[in-house]
């Protein structure tokens, strides 16, 4: 099949890429930058430009008129990352050429956020409460029948959250999406090798013990490691991770106030927390980004701006043996 190496035909690729290889998040977000610079380019009068042609102008262009759509600098932001993501793999790919050339052309836009969220990250004692944490006295506590059916339902619900949180986090901050999709077949002599969904980068992980237990905890009589997803087609099966997501999200907000200190749990948290300690530790940058999936260590210092770093007296100790002893 003919490859347009148009802007909007290099998009196309991408996204049918992408659901070839069941990477439907990402997906998702090639598909909704490449009809909001289809939408762009209507209204400028043309179907369609060249790679090539796009220059400085028009991305400039482009980047007011997000902005003309009440679009905030982070949310337009996204938009032009996902377009130069893309047409920099078609490079990549040899579909077209000149990745200087791209780059100089995205150099007067933002394509990185510029209003950094703050991180959520949790010390070692919020970590070791919430996995010890008492569900069931937790919700009676709030006036819940534990006896009631919906109640033990909501009981077994938080705590796969909550399993799956301390497994992120054991896991080298693995994200929520690739902990979902992760296949039986991607774990083979004490380690867990998969493709980061969003970057495409391969990771390995060793399964640590705490990994181990919650594995036994969770088994699954389908392909996947944890039978969250049990669909039998790859659509269906993104609109029950859909629901796993939305969740994660509500009951990690619950978990986290029911914890001494009251802390915010993300399902973010979880990565952003292993990302501070190791880097506290002194893990190298390459290090850190092959462990979270990144291309390289240059995206590291972008996810790094997010952090506050205070001084540390405890920089000699291992993260995993900082949480979970050993």
């Amino acid at each position: 099949m003919r490859i347009k190496k148009s802007v909007l035909g290099l998009l196309d690729h991408e996204v049918a890429r992408l659901e070839k290889e069941g990477r439907l998040s990402r997906r998702s977000k090639i598909l909704a930058t490449r009809n909001s610079m289809a939408s762009f380019l209507k209204e400028q009068g043309v179907e369609d430009v060249k790679a090539k042609e796009l220059d400085k102008e028009l991305l400039n262009n482009y980047e007011k008129w997000l902005q003309g759509k009440g679009l905030k600098p982070n949310s337009s932001a996204f938009y032009l990352r996902m377009l130069q993501a893309v047409l920099n793999s078609a490079v990549r790919e040899g579909l077209i050429r000149g990745k200087a050339d791209i780059n100089a052309a995205f150099s007067d836009v933002t394509t990185h956020p510029s209003e950094m969220m703050q991180a959520s990250v949790i010390r070692p004692e919020a970590f070791t409460a919430l996995r010890h944490l008492d569900i069931g006295a937790c919700l009676a506590k709030a006036g819940k029948d534990v006896d009631d059916a919906a109640t033990s339902r909501m009981k077994v619900k938080m705590e796969t959250v909550r399993d799956l949180f301390v497994f992120s986090f054991a896991a080298q901050g693995m994200d929520f999406g690739d902990l979902c999709y992760l296949r039986k077949a991607d774990v083979s002599g004490g380690q867990i090798s998969y493709v980061r969904k969003s970057s495409g980068q391969p990771v390995t992980v060793p399964v640590r013990p705490v990994m181990q237990e919650i594995m036994d905890r969770y088994p699954s009589d389908g392909p996947y490691l944890f039978p969250l997803l049990t669909a039998g087609t790859d659509e269906e099966a993104y609109k029950q991770y859909k629901r796993w997501q939305k969740d994660d999200i509500r009951l990690l907000k619950v978990l986290g106030q029911w914890l001494p200190d009251q802390v915010t749990l993300l399902p973010s948290t979880a990565r952003e927390t292993w990302t501070a300690e190791a880097y506290r530790n002194l893990m190298p940058l390459e290090d850190i980004a092959r462990a979270l999936g990144l291309r390289d260590d240059t995206a590291v210092a972008v996810y790094l701006r997010k952090f506050d770093f205070g001084p540390s007296d405890d920089l000699k100790r291992q993260v995993v043996e900082r949480f979970f002893g050993g």
